[in-house]
């Protein structure tokens, strides 16, 4: 199986709602792409390929890196030779590390998700031991 399927016919209609793009495949996970619209306003249009809005619905990575897509807009941990502006993208930041289609990973240190350390789940543990008694 590649990273990015497609059905490589020509298509006998205009893409529909609903309608699979591809499959991916980046940093471990896979994901469908469907045609579809981001609102109703766009619905006079022809349907857009639908990413996941991973800033409303994090995922992250095996080893703890937030998803994100190239047209995501930029959060607070921003770094970027340009100045962050209303049309800053995540592209535009160096921490972006670029996947399949328009998917990629943020590697900022301080956007990654870490699994609580031993010494703080012994502290968890020891504070739920000291509250029964």
């Amino acid at each position: 199986m590649t990273k990015n399927e497609r059905d490589c016919t020509t298509p006998t209609h205009e893409p529909r709602e609903g309608d699979v793009y591809a499959t991916v495949e980046v940093f471990g996970k896979r994901f469908e792409l469907r045609y579809g619209y981001y609102d109703d306003r766009d619905r006079s249009g022809p349907a857009d390929v639908i990413y996941p809005d991973f800033r409303r619905e994090p995922l992250f990575t095996d080893t703890g890196e937030p998803f994100v897509t190239m047209m995501q807009d930029v959060c607070d941990h921003y770094e970027s030779d340009l100045p962050s502006t209303d049309d800053s993208t995540c592209a535009d930041c160096k921490h972006f590390v670029r996947g399949e289609e328009f998917f990629g990973i943020c590697s900022s240190p301080k956007t990654k998700r870490t699994a609580p350390s031993a010494s703080y789940s012994e502290a968890i543990s020891k504070h739920e031991k000291q509250t029964k008694k």
